[in-house]
């Protein structure tokens, strides 16, 4: 067996509770599509907010779209001043039977937290 890690960020337009729900789970639908990952492989996803979001937690968005298994966590990120705003980040761990390279998502504004990466996966580059 193969401990993999997988990063992605994506930004909301604002601290919404509908919004953030829906970037969460369309970050987190990417990650499992793009490696071809199932439920059952999924050990931890580890979301960060950035401290303008406040009004729903990403984590809670995973645990009540039906993910029942999995361990889920969200923390706030340290303010570093300059930093990308309205940011939700995730780190997914993932325990798989091959050794096959994982795929990091970067979506809307976040794609300029790592151009390498979305230029490798992403045909929507713009």
């Amino acid at each position: 067996m193969y401990f993999k890690a997988i990063r992605g960020a994506i930004t909301v337009e604002k601290d919404d509770p509908v919004e953030i729900r829906e970037a969460s789970l369309e970050l987190l639908s990417r990650i499992i599509e793009e490696n071809k990952l199932e439920e059952k492989e999924l050990i931890s996803i580890i979301f960060s907010v950035t401290r303008d979001i406040t009004s729903f937690n990403p984590a809670t968005a995973v645990r009540l779209s039906g993910y029942k298994e999995v361990a889920l966590f969200c923390v706030q990120e340290a303010f570093i001043r300059g930093q990308m705003d309205h940011t939700i980040r995730v780190l997914v761990h993932a325990q798989r039977k091959t050794n096959d390279e994982m795929r990091h998502i970067y979506l809307k504004k976040a794609k300029k937290l790592r151009p390498d990466r979305v230029i490798k996966y992403d045909s929507n580059v713009g």
